[in-house]
């Protein structure tokens, strides 16, 4: 059953969700965890156009759980770097020094910053992977 594939995976779940909440999603539904792979659909909240459609502001997504320790101070740096405005929509808005600087002041792993670079989640249209969700400089 689907919940309790997501009991079995809520931190991977939870870390999936922290880290499309930087792409501004108000909605976040688990579709499946298929072994390693989490497919879920996301959406943006109303963003003031007259032909907003709810239904049609969504994207399927794919993620294969990353058992890596380091996603969480990753996302811990991911957040920290929204909170303070230095992402721009997927770009870091800093140097990469600056980012340095910012993980040895955060007290994380120096290589929270090459984890962060690497996760990506991919998008799904017609069942194909599109695009991707990352984050990059």
């Amino acid at each position: 059953m689907l919940s309790e594939a997501i009991q079995k995976n809520s931190r991977a779940v939870s870390q999936l969700f922290q880290f499309l909440l930087v792409f501004g999603i108000d909605r976040f539904t688990i579709l499946e965890i298929n072994g390693q792979v989490i497919h879920a659909r996301i959406g943006w909240p109303y963003d003031g156009s007259p032909d907003y459609d709810p239904n049609e502001e969504t994207q399927k997504v794919s993620w294969e759980i990353d058992g890596d320790p380091l996603l969480d101070q990753a996302l811990h740096l991911l957040h920290e770097l929204a909170k303070n405005g230095q992402i721009d929509i997927d770009r870091i808005a800093l140097r990469e020094p600056e980012v340095r600087k910012l993980v040895s002041e955060l007290n994380l792993p120096k290589r929270s910053l090459e984890k962060l670079l690497s996760v990506h989640v991919d998008m799904l249209d017609s069942g194909k992977k599109t695009d991707a969700f990352f984050i990059h400089f």
